[in-house]
């Protein structure tokens, strides 16, 4: 039975392929300017003479500056604006258990905010209430910080499908804040199909119970971990051993390789490369009967191109005028290279829509472009918004609804379509997805890092609204 995927758009986040909350991340610590000290102007002094003596000890007795107040979140999400009114849309967020510097402005208020502060390295948010706290001694945000998400792993969490499971918000024999209602997720069943995302394993009653990314509990028996998808993408450069387009990712199954007989025909060896490995390639082509076969760099091994990702430059995929960083996607074929300027510096392989790739559809009545579901938009398109995680909700033909929950390095690049993580799949090189760009934990990560408008030190998520300057990715969308 099909998918579909659509978007639940929430307030203060949330798009994509369906996306709803986000979730924490480490928090950034942003390095201090230094300025000149009590012992500048003594520090030509000869060492060991009394003014350089004197400069040393000034310089050791000085009291440090103190350090700028921070801004500590205890809601699951929390909005920046551009506006100290928090008009208007979001330009980034905060996640629980996240924390930033505050800018030296004097606090104001918003319709339903008495205390409205300004954050590093821009924006406002609203830091009253149960959401957030300037109390780096808060029990509540201390013990987020004790079970936040790794964000330094594509994994940031553990994460599995549930099998009817349910959230516990406590234990019996376990203590545990008083949650702020705005982290826990709504609900108690967990649908069949929807996965979860979790922190650590307690014990408790005789069970091992999982927490959840929403400080919930589940128990382990109900969920069906997934394994860690392995897999990643190329590295690409023009230094001799370096690797270089041309390549080929061979998906599917193992590929043989084609060898020259006596007659010069080229016929399968009983060598093969393995599900999911690459092979740089010559450029050099043959086609025999209906098959395209290429050269590849290994001393007279060819490959049969049938199912295999061939990665080859495309001129007419170039956008126009300036692209310091631009992504091209080639839908059907399934792979994926970053550029930096005409230059290949990645190439992988990715799941794009199930049903193939088309252009958005006008409507009819000057409404909003349609795309066809379970489709790939084809265009070219940039990165609007980044989110190290979001809850994406999908649906069956027949209207069942399910979410995958905390998918990491999500970035939507056009109406609910992202780039973003599968940590539930591996059919890489396929059409597997409801329409977004499915990429492994690895690939994935190694982009968000990479693409622009970059996540400031400290956020959770970024967004780049109409007439922003601010450089932002190309992603050029091919069959």
């Amino acid at each position: 039975m099909r998918r579909a995927l659509a978007v639940l758009l929430v307030p203060l986040v949330l798009f994509g392929c369906a996306e709803r909350k986000p979730a924490g991340d480490a928090p950034g610590l942003v390095a201090l300017a230094s300025g000149p000290s009590a012992g500048t102007a003594a520090s030509s002094a000869p060492a060991g003479t009394p003014a350089a003596a004197a400069s040393a000890l000034a310089s050791a007795s000085a009291p440090s500056p103190p350090a700028p107040p921070r801004l500590y979140v205890r809601a699951r999400s929390l909005a920046i604006h551009a506006d100290p009114s928090l008009a208007g849309k979001w330009i980034g967020t905060l996640a629980a258990g996240d924390s930033v510097d505050l800018r030296d402005e004097p606090p104001r208020t918003a319709r339903g905010c008495a205390t409205v502060r300004a954050v590093v390295p821009r924006g406002w948010a609203c830091a009253d209430g149960d959401a957030a706290t300037l109390d780096a001694g808060d029990t509540v945000w201390l013990a987020l910080r004790a079970h936040a998400p790794d964000y330094t792993s594509p994994w940031p969490y553990s994460y599995g499908e549930s099998r009817g499971a349910r959230r516990h918000r406590s234990l019996p024999d376990l203590e545990t804040p008083a949650w702020p209602a705005s982290l826990l997720e709504p609900g108690a069943a967990i649908a069949p199909r929807s996965t979860v995302a979790w922190l650590d394993e307690v014990d408790s009653g005789g069970a091992t119970w999982l927490r959840a990314s929403d400080m919930s509990f589940l128990r382990k028996d109900r969920i069906s971990a997934f394994e860690q998808v392995p897999f990643h993408g190329v590295r690409l450069g023009q230094g001799s051993g370096e690797a270089q387009l041309p390549l080929a990712f061979f998906k599917r199954a193992p590929h043989a390789k084609y060898r020259r007989d006596a007659d010069h025909r080229l016929l399968a060896t009983e060598e093969s490369w393995p599900r999911l490995a690459w092979i740089g390639l010559t450029g050099q082509t043959e086609k025999h009967g209906r098959s395209m076969y290429w050269e590849t760099r290994e001393d007279g091994v060819w490959i049969d191109a049938r199912d295999a990702a061939i990665i080859a430059p495309d001129a007419s995929a170039v956008p126009q005028g300036p692209h310091p960083t631009w992504i091209e996607v080639a839908a059907l074929q399934g792979w994926l290279v970053a550029y930096e300027g005409d230059a290949a510096v990645y190439a992988t392989m990715i799941s794009a829509g199930k049903l193939g790739a088309a252009r958005p559809e006008a409507d009819e009545a000057g409404g909003d472009a349609h795309q066809p579901p379970a489709t790939t938009p084809i265009g070219t398109f940039r990165i609007r918004e980044k989110l190290r995680t979001a809850t994406l909700q999908s649906d069956l033909d027949d209207g069942t609804e399910f979410v995958h929950a905390e998918v990491p390095w999500s970035q939507r690049f056009y109406d609910k379509y992202l780039l973003h993580t599968a940590y539930w799949h591996d059919q890489w090189g396929e059409g597997h997805s409801g329409g977004c760009v499915n990429l492994s934990p690895v690939d994935a990560r190694w982009l968000f890092e990479w693409t622009e408008p970059k996540v400031p030190q400290g956020w959770h998520a970024v967004r780049t609204l109409d007439g922003d300057e601010a450089p932002a990715t190309l992603v050029v969308i091919h069959p």
